[in-house]
C-alpha cells in the first residue's frame, strides 16, 4: 500500500516558507514606502507654501481708514476769521499691490493647470491615484514658483524703463516750451525755465500699495533778478497698475476754485487754485533748490499766487504745481507767518480788486493748461504746443472775445470752430503735419517678448522641481522622463498663452480707484 498525500503538522508558531516574502520584495515594499512619504511630505510643503503665498496679500494690508469728506462736528469755522479747510487722512479704496496681481494671474493659471496635469499624469502612468497626486503637488509648489517668477520679470522691466527715462538734471540746466519728465511731457509757459532741484521725494507712503519711487522737480522763472514764477512736480519713476488718485486740494471749499474735471475709473483730472506760504518744515527738494537760488542771489517772495494740478491714469501721475510772485505783479509784498492770515484767503478777496483778478487769471489759465497737461500725461502734446503765462486780460479785449463767442455760438453751425480755433478744413489739412504729436520710440519689449522670458524663467524653474515630485509619485526613470517632457512642452504653451491673454485684455480693467486721496510732499504751507 502506497501513502501518496500525509499530512504533516508544524510546531505551533511556525511560518510557512511561502509566506516569508523574498528579498527582492521587501526592498520594493520599502522604496514604495519612502515615496509615498516623500510624496506626502512635498505635498505638504507646497500646499503650506500656496496658501502663505495667497495670504500674504491679505495679510499686508491695511486697516480701513475714514472715508473722504468726513468732518469732525466740532470742528465748524469761524464765521469771523477764515479758518483752512482741515485735510482728513483719507485713503479710499485699499490699492491692492503687484503681489494681489500676481496671486490672482496664479490662480487662474493653477484652475487649467491642475486638470491638464492630471491628464498628462494620466497618459503616462495609466493611475488616477498617482496621477491626481502629482497634479496637485506639482501646481502647489509651482505657485511659488509663480509668483516670485511674476514679481521679478514685473519689477524688472518697469526699473530697466524707468533707468531710461529718469536722467536727473542739473542745477541750471534750460527748459523750454516741453520738456521730458520720466516718460511724461511737462508743457512749460513762455519763457527759460531754470531747473533748481531734481531728486527723488521723501514720499513714501506704503497705505498706498507699491508706486514705486517719486521724483521731485523745482524750476524756475526769473524776472530782473527775481523769481517770478516756480513750478514744482511730482511723477512717478516706475509704472503701477493700481491708480493713483485725486489730490485733496481739489475738493476743498475754502479755496478761491477747485474743480475735479473729470473722474473715471484709474482717469482723473483735477486743478485748484490758491496760495502758498514758505514755511514749515522743507522738503528735500526744496531745501536743494533754496540752496541753488541764494547761490545765485535771486530774491524769493514768501507768500504766492499757487494753481495746482493732477493729471492720473492707471499707471501714472502727474502732480504739478506752479507758484507765482505777487510782488512781480505789482502787490505789496505780505510778511504773515500763519497761512490763514493772508490777503489770499477765499474770505479776503472780494475786499481786494487787485489779488481778486490775478485770482481770476490764474483760475482762466488753469482751464486751458489742465488740458495741456492731460495731454503731457499720454505723451500726445504736439511740438509746436505754446502756453502762455497767467495774464490779466484787457477790458476791451474782453468784451471783444465774448462777443465773438456769443455770435459764433448763434450763427455758426455745429461743423464750426470757435474763436482761436482754425475754421476750415483747408487750414486743418494743412496745419496736421505741423500739429503731429512728437515721435515716441518704443523703450520698453513687447507684450509677446515679454511672456516669452517669463515662461522660459519660470519653466526652467519648474522644471527642476518636477523631477523630484515626479519620480517620488512613480518611483520610474523613465515614467519621469516622459512626464518631464510632456509637462515642458504643454505648460510651456499654457503658460505663453496665459500670459498674452492676462497682459493683453485684463490689465485696463475698470476700477473707482479715484476715491482715494493720495498727496504728496510740497514747498511750504498751504493749509
Amino acid at each position: 500500500m502506497h501513502i501518496e498525500n500525509i499530512a504533516v503538522s508544524r510546531p505551533a508558531g511556525s511560518i510557512s516558507p511561502s509566506n516569508v516574502p523574498s528579498p527582492s520584495q521587501q526592498c520594493r515594499d520599502g522604496r514604495s514606502l519612502r515615496r509615498s512619504r516623500w510624496a506626502v511630505a512635498i505635498g505638504a510643503i507646497g500646499v503650506a507654501a500656496w496658501i502663505t503665498g495667497t495670504a500674504l496679500p491679505v495679510s499686508a494690508a491695511s486697516p480701513g481708514e475714514s472715508t473722504p469728506g468726513q468732518a469732525d462736528n466740532g470742528s465748524a469755522p469761524s464765521a469771523v476769521t477764515p479758518q483752512p479747510q482741515e485735510k482728513k487722512d483719507a485713503t479710499g479704496p485699499e490699492a491692492p499691490s503687484g503681489l494681489s496681481r500676481s496671486v490672482k494671474k496664479n490662480l487662474t493659471f493653477r484652475a487649467t493647470g491642475t486638470i491638464v496635469d492630471f491628464l498628462i499624469a494620466y497618459f503616462v502612468t495609466g493611475a488616477t491615484g498617482i496621477s491626481t497626486g502629482i497634479a496637485l503637488t506639482v501646481n502647489a509648489t509651482d505657485s511659488v514658483w509663480f509668483i516670485l517668477n511674476d514679481q521679478y520679470w514685473a519689477d524688472y522691466y518697469s526699473k530697466s524703463k524707468a533707468d531710461r527715462e529718469n536722467e536727473v538734471l542739473a542745477g541750471g540746466a534750460i527748459a523750454e516750451r516741453i520738456m521730458p519728465v520720466s516718460g511724461k511731457q511737462l508743457p512749460l509757459p513762455a519763457g527759460s525755465w531754470i531747473v533748481a532741484a531734481d531728486r527723488a521725494s521723501d514720499w513714501n507712503d506704503k497705505r498706498y500699495g507699491s508706486f514705486g519711487n517719486i521724483r521731485s522737480l523745482v524750476l524756475a522763472r526769473v524776472v530782473d533778478g527775481r523769481v517770478d514764477a516756480m513750478v514744482e512736480v511730482n511723477t512717478n519713476t516706475q509704472k503701477t497698475a493700481n491708480g493713483w488718485g485725486l489730490a485733496f486740494d481739489c475738493a476743498r471749499s475754502d479755496l478761491p476754485s477747485a474743480l475735479i474735471r473729470y473722474s473715471d475709473g484709474w482717469d482723473g483730472s483735477c486743478y485748484f487754485v490758491s496760495h502758498t506760504l514758505l514755511a514749515g518744515n522743507p522738503t528735500p527738494v526744496w531745501q536743494d533748490a533754496e540752496k541753488f537760488i541764494a547761490a545765485k542771489g535771486w530774491k524769493l517772495s514768501r507768500v504766492w499766487l499757487t494753481a495746482g494740478f493732477r493729471s492720473v491714469n492707471k499707471t501714472d501721475v502727474l502732480d504739478v504745481r506752479y507758484h507765482f510772485s505777487p510782488e512781480t505783479r505789482g502787490i505789496a509784498t505780505e510778511t504773515v507767518d500763519r497761512w490763514e492770515d493772508s490777503g489770499w484767503m477765499s474770505a479776503k478777496l472780494g475786499n481786494d480788486p487787485k489779488r481778486r483778478g490775478w485770482a481770476k487769471a490764474v483760475e482762466d489759465w488753469a482751464v486751458d493748461y489742465a488740458a495741456f497737461l492731460d495731454a503731457g500725461l499720454k505723451n500726445q502734446l504736439a511740438k509746436s504746443t505754446t502756453v502762455a503765462m497767467p495774464q490779466q486780460p484787457d477790458p476791451a479785449q474782453l468784451a471783444a472775445r465774448r462777443t465773438a463767442m456769443l455770435k459764433s455760438l448763434r450763427h455758426a453751425q455745429t461743423t464750426a470752430a470757435l474763436p482761436g480755433q482754425v475754421a476750415g478744413d483747408e487750414e486743418k489739412d494743412e496745419e496736421a503735419p505741423e500739429e503731429a504729436g512728437p515721435e515716441k520710440p518704443q523703450l520698453a519689449p513687447s507684450v509677446a517678448e515679454m511672456s516669452a522670458v517669463k515662461a522660459l524663467s519660470y519653466r526652467l524653474i519648474v522644471s527642476i522641481s518636477h523631477l523630484f515630485v515626479n519620480y517620488a509619485w512613480t518611483g520610474s526613470p523613465i515614467q519621469t522622463a516622459e512626464l518631464e517632457v510632456l509637462q515642458i512642452i504643454i505648460n510651456s504653451a499654457k503658460f505663453y498663452v496665459h500670459e498674452m491673454v492676462w497682459e493683453t485684455y485684463f490689465k485696463d480693467i475698470p476700477r473707482g480707484d479715484l476715491g482715494r486721496i493720495v498727496d504728496f510732499n510740497y514747498i511750504g504751507v498751504n493749509a
